[in-house]
C-alpha cells in the first residue's frame, strides 16, 4: 500500500501535511475526505495499524472543522 493522504481542503492541518509531502518530494495519493469517506473496514484497518490509541488516531483535540 502506497501513501494515502486524507485531507480536506479547509483544514490548515491538512494543507499543511500536503505541502510537507509536496516539499519532501514523496508520492502519495490525496484523497478529499469529504467527497471519498473511507468506509468502516478501511478505518479499522488503518486504525489497527496505525498503533495510535482512538483518541489519538481520530484527533479528538482538536475542534470540530467548519
Amino acid at each position: 500500500m502506497g501513501l494515502i493522504l486524507y485531507w480536506y481542503p479547509k483544514c490548515g492541518t491538512c494543507r499543511n501535511a500536503k505541502k510537507w509531502l509536496d516539499h519532501h518530494e514523496l508520492q502519495y495519493e490525496a484523497i478529499h475526505i469529504a467527497e471519498n469517506p473511507p468506509s468502516r473496514t478501511e478505518i479499522e484497518q488503518l486504525y489497527k495499524s496505525s498503533g495510535l490509541e482512538l483518541k489519538k488516531f481520530f484527533n479528538t483535540d482538536r475542534r470540530t472543522e467548519r
